[in-house]
């Protein structure tokens, strides 16, 4: 009976193990199969990592050479055209077929040789696609060490000067610690780029999209202009922006619109205790030419019944200036130094001057005005320009003649005018015969298509 059992069993076990045996072969296999097929893929990739990698290397030489050949010809100018035209096809082309390594060489490249420079005939860039660029200083340790000790315009080994990148995709591109000077970016998008310790020097980011972008240790020594830019979630200091020549209509860091900076002190009036005092601030000289009529402050709530002229929007600030008396006039006074960050744009700067000022409506027509003088000065007290109006109703928006190179200073007056008495002596409110509010004097840069 045993020896029945064992003669089955004995070929029975074989044959499991002959299985067992071929299963894991047939694992081993597998597992042999896929490490070659991973083997393969790895090198298939490698090998068209490296092909892309010699094409676009290709690219680039080709490009750099053709450039090259074409510059060096005699009467060679980018002015001519049909030149401009093969330029800018040939350098769009190659830009679409290179990683951003290899255009930051080719942009390089142009900027040595002075095709991208702004003022100057150069490569029309718009519209190419430069993403991830990396233009940014490089340093030794030692070298850092030299710069982060004095960070002076001689001290950046780096500069990008008279750039023109306008209406360029420059998206998370990379421009740090240089020194940045009389270049565009307008209408550039530029969305996460990064100008972390950059200094600038006239450079123009109007209608830039900037939203993210950092600006973190970044300087302006003279004007930076960030007009109708979009700077939502950028990380950039509030000097920055206040040493910008413009941030009008720009979309600012918090998602508010930019205005730009009023350049009269105390011009609507608000102090912390204009509501129960009464006098003028000490930035406004006030004259009294005639003694029965004066100028002084007044609160909203405290004169609820002054009869405003007709669709006139009260602002919403707590005071304002009025002008009391039956007959005379009184004058108010302001001298203003030229900001030093319009210096590099003054011969394309308007004035701007706007007030909410006008007779109150209990005044007869005529029999009340306002006078305004504009006076630009030089630093030897020289009067440069003048600009005068009249107002008898509701004043607007008046653009001044552009302000003088050699202005130093800016003197704003104005005279309050009463002719005759009130028409009705009863009314509590005749003695309030103008109000002022909002006086808004600022500089405007007039930049042209570059």
């Amino acid at each position: 009976m045993m020896n029945i059992f064992l003669s089955v069993l004995v070929p029975l076990l074989i044959g499991v193990a002959t299985v067992l045996i071929a299963v894991i072969q047939l694992q081993i296999a597998n597992k042999q199969r896929a490490h070659d097929l991973q083997i393969s893929n790895e090198r298939r990739e490698q090998d068209l990592r490296a092909a892309a990698t010699l094409q676009q290397d290709l690219v680039l030489a080709a490009y750099i050479e053709q450039m090259s050949d074409l510059m060096l010809r005699s009467g060679f100018t980018i002015n001519d055209t049909t030149v401009a035209n093969i330029c800018r096809a040939k350098t769009l082309t190659a830009i679409r077929q290179l990683d951003p390594k290899r255009k930051t060489y080719l942009i390089r490249f142009l900027y040595e040789a002075r095709m991208i420079r702004h003022n100057q005939p150069h490569i029309d860039l718009s519209d190419a696609v430069l993403d991830n660029i990396d233009l940014s200083a490089k340093y030794t340790p030692m070298e850092w060490a030299a710069f982060e000790a004095s960070r002076t315009t001689e001290a950046y080994r780096t500069s990008l000067s008279e750039v023109f990148f306008k209406r360029v995709s420059l998206n998370h591109a990379t421009f740090t610690n240089l020194y940045i000077n009389h270049s565009s970016f307008q209408e550039a998008s530029l969305i996460g780029a990064n100008f972390t310790g950059s200094l600038f020097s006239s450079v123009s980011f109007v209608r830039a999209i900037l939203q993210n972008s950092s600006f973190r240790d970044a300087k302006n020594t003279i004007a930076i202009d960030f007009k109708s830019a979009d700077l939502f979630g950028s990380d950039i200091s509030d000097k920055l922006l206040l040493d910008a020549i413009s941030i009008e209509d720009a979309i600012l860091p918090n998602g508010t619109r930019g205005v730009q900076p009023n350049l009269v002190a105390y011009g609507d009036a608000e102090s912390p205790d204009c509501e129960t005092n009464a006098s003028i601030p000490s930035a406004w000289h006030v004259e009294q030419i005639s003694s029965n009529v004066t100028l002084s402050v007044a609160s909203y709530l405290a004169a609820p019944s002054v009869t405003y002229p007709a669709n006139v929007q009260i602002h919403s600030g707590r005071c304002f200036y009025v002008v009391r008396g039956r007959e005379g006039q009184v004058m108010m006074r302001q001298t203003i130094r030229a900001p030093t960050r319009y210096i590099a744009y003054s011969k394309n700067i308007s004035l701007t001057f706007l007030l909410v000022c006008a007779p109150v409506a209990t005044v007869g027509r005529g029999q009340a005005s306002i006078q305004l003088y504009i006076e630009q000065i030089d630093n030897k007290g020289m009067s440069l320009a003048n600009y005068t109006r009249k107002y008898t109703a509701l004043t607007s928006s008046v653009r001044v003649v552009q302000w003088h190179p050699q202005v130093d200073r800016f003197i704003i007056t104005l005279v309050f005018n009463r002719f005759s008495a009130p028409l009705n002596a009863n009314n509590t409110d005749s003695d309030i015969f103008i109000y002022c509010d909002n006086i808004y004097f600022t500089a405007v840069p007039d930049r042209r298509e570059e």
